[in-house]
């Protein structure tokens, strides 16, 4: 889906509880073996498995850690829930979105490492900003644009449909949902 984060920024003192706290959900879904849940899905073809394991393989082949998952299987179009941490910035699965179970983690020590890293690319579809701190909240809200941003939630501004959805400059033109969609 459009809207999943394609990575996580995330403080530097937090990574070691923000890893343990995704890799208890990851269980929590899908249990010690993703492959034999019957609520986990499969890619939908091999040319986008082949595409997500590129990406996975480039950013491991770059200094990437997996500290969740990694497994896959072709004859399957399975990629198990992967955490990958350590990514390089330059790496494809920073480049593209992903279309797929993969996580990528990026520390940062300053806040405005994010800000210039969002600032780098093309807009975003969504951004999603998880802070107590009002001030980092303000300075991303300022210092960053995107179709819809979402304070300690997420997709919410595509779920409601009272409030307007869309992209902006390469993330798309416009806005749906209800009158905003006229």
């Amino acid at each position: 889906m459009c809207i999943v984060p394609d990575y996580v920024f995330i403080h530097e003192s937090k990574l070691a509880e923000f890893e343990k706290a995704v890799k208890s959900r990851i269980l929590e879904f899908y249990g010690e073996d993703a492959a034999q849940s019957e609520s986990y899905m499969r890619i939908v073809n091999a040319k986008n498995f082949n595409r997500i394991k590129s990406y996975i393989d480039d950013a491991i082949e770059n200094g990437a850690k997996i500290v969740h998952g990694g497994k896959s299987e072709i004859n399957e179009n399975f990629i198990e829930p992967t955490v990958v941490t350590n990514v390089p910035l330059n790496s494809l699965l920073m480049k593209y979105e992903i279309f797929g179970p993969v996580l990528p983690i990026v520390t940062y020590s300053k806040l405005n490492e994010v800000i210039n890293f969002i600032r780098s690319g093309e807009k975003p579809l969504a951004l999603y900003i998880y802070s107590k701190n009002k001030q980092n909240i303000k300075q991303i809200l300022r210092s960053t644009s995107a179709g819809g941003t979402c304070i300690n939630n997420n997709a919410m501004h595509y779920f409601n449909h009272n409030l307007p959805f869309g992209g902006s400059n390469n993330s798309g033109i416009g806005k749906s949902h209800g009158k905003f969609g006229f």
